[in-house]
């Protein structure tokens, strides 16, 4: 489970892709709920070691909610920055539509700098970050919180509009699965409609 929600997290707000989406038995679910998955969260050792107490009391909050409000995201994402602007990270934030922050690093970095940045966005993010925004966009994109990840971005793109143009599930896989393979192949979805480019994003992957 944690593998699937590692292509969800976000260091420094950029959405990091993986290699090729996750693909499950189709109707799989993470877990019965939001509520569940989040408890699971609190108690991985691995995922609240390093965790900030306030971090911990949004999650304990939510597990009682049944969701990660924009008000715990935001809270959350505060924190983060400013642990990054301690360690010397300068950035631009953007809060996008969805409420979900990106962060634009100055173009004038260089190498050396980039790589400071990621080391300090690693730092602060085990802080609770990342569990705070994974869990928050699944709820954005995947609210079903389909195991295949295929899946939970046909039914993203499916609940949206009609983008899909008559494509099934098992047809939009092997499209997505070819994009992945070779960026000229190509798509009978338009991913950089908005909605569309939203829940590839969202889930993980960057096209368009």
């Amino acid at each position: 489970m944690r593998q699937l929600r590692l292509l969800l997290v976000t260091v420094i707000g950029l959405c990091i892709v993986g290699p090729a989406p996750i693909a499950g038995p189709s109707g799989d679910r993470m877990a019965a709920s939001i509520a569940d998955l989040i408890l699971a969260d609190l108690n991985d050792p691995s995922l609240t070691e390093w965790m900030s107490p306030r971090n911990r009391e949004l999650l304990e909050q939510a597990v009682q909610q049944g969701e990660i409000t924009l008000a715990m995201y935001e809270e959350s994402a505060l924190e983060y920055r400013n642990c990054i602007a301690y360690l010397g990270t300068d950035t631009r934030w953007v809060q996008r539509p969805d409420g979900m922050y990106s962060e634009n690093p100055p173009p004038e970095m260089d190498n050396a700098a980039m790589d400071q940045s990621s080391q300090n966005a690693f730092i602060c993010v085990h802080a609770g970050f990342w569990v705070i925004e994974s869990i928050f966009s699944l709820q954005l994109y995947n609210p079903g919180l389909y195991a295949d990840q295929y899946q939970a971005i046909y039914v993203c793109i499916q609940s949206k509009g009609d983008f899909l143009n008559g494509l099934t599930l098992e047809e939009f896989r092997e499209e997505l699965r070819a994009q992945m393979s070779s960026s000229l192949t190509p798509l009978s979805i338009d991913p950089t409609i908005p909605e569309v480019h939203n829940c590839l994003l969202g889930n993980g992957i960057g096209l368009g």
